[in-house]
């Protein structure tokens, strides 16, 4: 590694079981002003990386429908009286359940 650059962005917490962030900021906005401050000629590769799981939709301007959703927050969860004792994961993984909060009429990509 030569360089490496880091942008912070805003957590939202709308409710304590409920986290978010600005996505426009946190995947847009903040990889490009990463980039400016490392523009050289030499660049070869260019990673990206992320903490946790995150998904937003976007419309076909490419702005964005609904917040960014991030792990960890009370959509994921299900009801204890749908869960049967025996059963240790929920019956729908979480990658789904990302596309269900995220979903929107006007959503082209997710």
């Amino acid at each position: 590694m030569k360089a490496r650059q880091w942008i912070g962005h805003q957590l939202q917490v709308p409710t304590p079981d409920r986290l978010e962030h600005d996505a426009n900021q946190a995947w847009l906005q903040g990889p490009l002003a990463a980039l400016d401050r490392l523009i050289r000629t030499d660049i070869k590769v260019v990673a990206v990386a992320s903490m946790v799981p995150t998904l937003t939709a976007i419309d076909s301007a490419g702005r964005l429908v609904v917040s960014g959703l991030l792990y960890g927050n009370s959509w994921d969860r299900v009801p204890a009286d749908l869960v049967s004792p025996a059963q240790l994961l929920p019956p729908v993984g979480e990658a789904a359940e990302f596309l269900c909060w995220t979903a929107a009429a006007e959503a082209v990509s997710y």
